[in-house]
């Protein structure tokens, strides 16, 4: 099994339904069938 997710935290947008230039961004290759991740914030 390989497949990818796509990891985006945004930042506050001052129109509700509207997202702003991301953060962060990061796109993950899942390639086990138990992968496990941790994210820190800083």
């Amino acid at each position: 099994m390989v497949d990818y997710i796509d990891i985006g935290v945004f930042g506050e947008s001052k129109k509700s339904n509207f997202l702003v230039k991301a953060l962060f961004y990061k796109r993950l290759n899942i390639d086990k069938k138990d992968d496990t991740f941790v994210f820190r914030t800083q």
